[in-house]
């Protein structure tokens, strides 16, 4: 425990991370100003969470029926299973044009037919264009209603317009509600990407 609050203190040193003659003591909040708290982290993984529920909401309710009346359709390439096929779809990838002939004979096909087998094969591990519409209205409906609302929540603040007001009695800048609410859902929005980056889209 005391290695740990050693590191603790290490770690948050206030030379490192405040102002010249200001500690965490300074900063904490008081009636008169709300300061920003790194406890509010916290509140962006439960905002994520609850982002992702819209998510899937949107996605699954609204995005995907406009997709597909746009004329926007689901792969669902027809089970194409061979287990001589695949086995030497997963060894190799890309299959040549001599394999191809050698499982042409070995399984008593037509090379076209191996071809075939192989581009159904392929197109199996694609992302259908459907689901790469829905993810990306995701995306521009977020980004859009977050610019929308950093605009109404910004534009009566004078550091919008003239940069020197961030400086001024730093750090002692209040945090108010709409400012607090608007970096918990940019933050939120971020930490869920991270969380669903494995089964997005993947983009080059």
């Amino acid at each position: 425990m005391e290695i740990l609050k050693s590191v603790n203190t290490w770690f948050w040193n206030d030379y490192v991370w405040l102002p010249p003659n200001i500690t965490w003591e300074h900063i904490k909040d008081t009636r008169t100003v709300n300061y920003a708290q790194f406890s509010d982290l916290y509140y962006a993984f439960q905002v994520a969470l609850a982002l992702l529920v819209v998510r899937y909401i949107l996605e699954q309710f609204v995005f995907s029926p406009i997709g597909c009346y746009l004329g926007l359709k689901p792969k669902i390439p027809k089970k194409t299973d061979n287990k001589v096929l695949e086995k030497a779809f997963c060894e190799n990838g890309k299959i040549g044009y001599k394999q191809v002939q050698g499982l042409a004979k070995q399984l008593d096909w037509s090379e076209r037919r191996v071809e075939r087998w192989i581009r159904r094969r392929i197109s199996r591990g694609k992302v259908s264009t459907l689901s790469k519409f829905t993810e990306s209205a995701w995306r521009f409906t977020f980004y859009l209603c977050a610019f929308c609302y950093g605009l109404y929540t910004l534009w009566d603040k004078p550091w919008l317009w003239i940069t020197n007001y961030c400086w001024y009695d730093y750090p002692h800048h209040s945090v108010t509600n709409d400012v607090w609410w608007y970096y918990m859902l940019e933050l939120g929005f971020y930490w869920s990407l991270t969380m669903s980056q494995f089964m997005d889209t993947k983009r080059k």
